[in-house]
């Protein structure tokens, strides 16, 4: 899975910001990420499979495996829901 192409993340205080670069994309807003959501969304810019991600978040972070898979869960389905992932 990936982000779908057209989208660029950026650090705005302590925010990161997604938003669209491209006219052709239908989708009208931003989304807001804290920091793990960013170092999620900046590996999903590569096709990387949800194995790969939880062991990236295991090595980033001190947290559980249980913990990081279903932050990953949340994270990938908010991405679904607006239409920013490729599968």
């Amino acid at each position: 899975m990936k982000i779908k192409d057209g989208f660029l993340i950026r650090k705005v205080a302590s925010q990161y910001v997604v938003m669209p670069c491209n006219n052709d994309i239908n989708f009208n807003g931003m989304i807001s990420l804290n920091e793990s959501g960013a170092f999620l969304f900046n590996l999903l810019k590569e096709n990387i499979t949800k194995d790969d991600l939880l062991q990236a978040m295991l090595n980033e972070y001190d947290v559980s495996k249980e913990v990081a898979l279903n932050d990953i869960e949340k994270f990938i389905k908010v991405l679904q829901d607006n239409n920013l992932l490729d599968l």
